[in-house]
């Protein structure tokens, strides 16, 4: 039997959508599909990695209207303020993006005889962003966008 996931409005107690949970060999092959992204992405420019972003944050954008009035309906948030959240996490991924360079610069954290000591930001792989209910947005941008710009996938 198929277990499903049922997303009930708090706006009126109507269910929104209806999908199955994905099964333990769903979750495998997704998580495969990420680490396997991982060489090709980390492999990408800065540049190349700000344009896919770029991109990514034009195009939420472009459905903002329908994801501000799913984002009301989900969660309850006033219709007046959900657009306000998809322009904040647009304006967060756009500043991220701009300040990636110098935030991933190496570091030299001074001379000590004998060494050539440095702090080199390296992308580690794949990373799992759970973004919490309340701010779904404003919160999960936080942790996707610096993760991308860094060579990570997500």
């Amino acid at each position: 039997m198929v277990e499903l996931q049922r997303t009930i409005s708090p706006v009126d107690g109507s269910l929104l959508v209806e999908r199955p949970l994905a099964t333990e060999a769903e979750l495998e092959r997704a998580l495969a599909a990420g680490a396997a992204a991982f060489g090709a992405w980390r492999a990408l420019s800065l540049e190349e990695r700000r344009r896919h972003v770029t991109a990514f944050v034009d195009a939420v954008m472009a459905g903002a209207e329908e994801a501000a009035r799913e984002l009301t309906l989900q969660m309850g948030r006033p219709a007046r303020d959900a657009p306000g959240e998809l322009a904040g996490f647009a304006d967060r991924a756009r500043t991220m993006s701009r300040l990636a360079e110098e935030a991933l610069r190496p570091l030299d954290p001074g001379p000590k005889e004998g060494f050539r000591r440095f702090i080199r930001r390296e992308p580690l792989g794949l990373v799992l962003v759970l973004a919490p209910w309340n701010y779904p947005w404003l919160t999960a941008v936080n942790a996707i966008v610096p993760a991308l710009l860094a060579g990570n996938t997500v």
